[in-house]
């Protein structure tokens, strides 16, 4: 059976982090995929980036997309709270979610799957030994497909079981301005508009 699980977390890091340590409790049966989404604002988009890439690749991990707008990381399920909170640390996180999806039911049908046609792929390898010419010209077509089945369930449980071994981190960057407010400019805040900035400033 397939679930996905979400779930909303509060905007401080440190409860970010202990949902991450709650989830990760439920990682050590193999048969789930984790993805981590997050938007965070930062002074320098592509500096991000490159540092999340450096901490992925000390990690064993990946990057499958990276630009100044975000990057999208592989990276080893126990290494997934790690990477996770150096993303949320690089500036203001103004949104996250986290996923789990159980992948245990599907790998479970394709390995079956597999394990049936390997047998009949035996038997069919029996039968060819002792078949004549027309029986075995059959033998051997119905074997070219079943092989063909074989290694497209190989590379299907291959692709299951790096999803359940590499989670997958999306961070997506904003642009935070951190540059200081030229005098006589136009404040956010209404009240400081009502003021003579330009003497107070002289004052001091």
């Amino acid at each position: 059976m397939k679930m996905n699980r979400w779930f909303s977390v509060a905007f401080c890091i440190p409860l970010f982090c202990a949902t991450l340590m709650n989830a990760a409790a439920g990682w050590a049966d193999q048969t789930s995929t984790v993805r981590v989404r997050l938007v965070v604002k930062v002074g320098d988009r592509q500096a991000a980036a490159d540092a999340l890439a450096r901490s992925a690749e000390k990690s064993k991990g990946y990057f499958l997309e990276k630009s100044g707008q975000g990057i999208t990381l592989k990276v080893p399920a126990a290494e997934v709270k790690k990477i996770a909170t150096e993303a949320a640390q690089l500036g203001r996180v103004i949104d996250r979610q986290f996923e789990r999806e159980d992948l245990g039911g599907i790998l479970l049908e394709k390995e079956a799957a597999l394990k049936a046609k390997s047998d009949v792929q035996r038997q069919y390898q029996a039968l060819l030994d002792r078949a004549d010419t027309d029986a075995a010209l059959y033998v051997e077509k119905e074997l070219i497909k079943l092989v063909a089945g074989i290694e497209t369930l190989r590379g299907q449980i291959r692709f299951l079981r790096h999803r359940i071994a590499f989670a997958r981190i999306e961070v997506r960057f904003q642009y935070r301005d951190r540059s200081v407010p030229v005098p006589g400019g136009r404040s956010s805040f209404a009240w400081l508009n009502t003021m003579n900035l330009s003497d107070l400033l002289e004052a001091f």
